[in-house]
């Protein structure tokens, strides 16, 4: 049996790279339903390891979160997407992460709606997570987001 500090770079690790293996199907022009079975797959994975790595940080379990919000959507499951979204916007909030995670949440958000066919409650989302995105100082960040915004 692996000792604690072996359990947890083993945590790190895992969470690390399903959270990559994730984007890796996320960034395919064409998903297959097995890839978005996958994605769902992976993403839960990474946020369970994530919640196990001994020093993970109220920023890790938002991205954890919008990482299950943004597969759900792309599975075009959004009551799950908006479950996840909200998740990830009340710890950022409660936390008072910097503003592109919050920005990020109401990005999450905004999907959500928008798969549930809610164009006020997107629009009202789109609205904060452009607030959030006027905030972002690191312009690669803020473009980063403002793109990902556009394409909702």
């Amino acid at each position: 049996m692996p000792d604690a500090s072996e359990l947890n770079k083993y945590n790190k690790y895992f969470a690390i790279q399903c959270f990559n293996d994730t984007w890796g199907i996320l960034d395919k022009a064409e998903k297959s339903e097995e890839d978005i079975e996958m994605a769902l797959h992976l993403s839960h994975v990474s946020f369970w390891h994530w919640l196990k790595v001994e020093d993970h940080t109220d920023e890790n379990v938002s991205i954890g979160y919008w990482m299950l919000s943004r597969v759900y959507a792309v599975a075009k499951k959004g009551k799950t997407a908006l479950y996840y979204g909200n998740k990830c916007l009340d710890i950022s909030l409660k936390s008072d992460l910097p503003p592109f995670s919050k920005a990020y949440a109401y990005e999450a958000l905004a999907r959500a709606y928008s798969i549930k066919g809610d164009e006020e409650a997107k629009k009202e989302a789109l609205d904060n997570a452009n607030k959030y995105a006027a905030e972002v100082k690191e312009e690669e960040d803020r473009n980063m987001l403002l793109g990902d915004l556009k394409t909702i």
